[in-house]
């Protein structure tokens, strides 16, 4: 799958640990049901090159609670 990258810190917040790449999947996969389908289509913009991403989302943090996050990003 597609792939994104980010600093250990970056991923480590969104439950992703020791990594510096991830796959889209794996990163997807804990967002809230809620704000995915937003952040989906964000992220279809900014990997097009239409606009650089800056979202803010819930992610699942530890398996009982959800930590919001804001998400830069630009296509390299």
């Amino acid at each position: 799958g597609r792939r994104v990258s980010g600093s250990r810190e970056a991923f480590a917040l969104q439950g992703v640990p020791n990594v510096e790449q991830a796959t889209l999947d794996e990163v997807l996969a804990r967002v809230h049901g809620d704000d995915l389908a937003r952040l989906e289509s964000a992220l279809a913009r900014a990997m097009a090159g239409e606009r650089d991403l800056h979202e803010t989302y819930r992610v699942a943090h530890g398996g009982f609670a959800w930590r919001w996050v804001h998400a830069v990003g630009r296509r390299m």
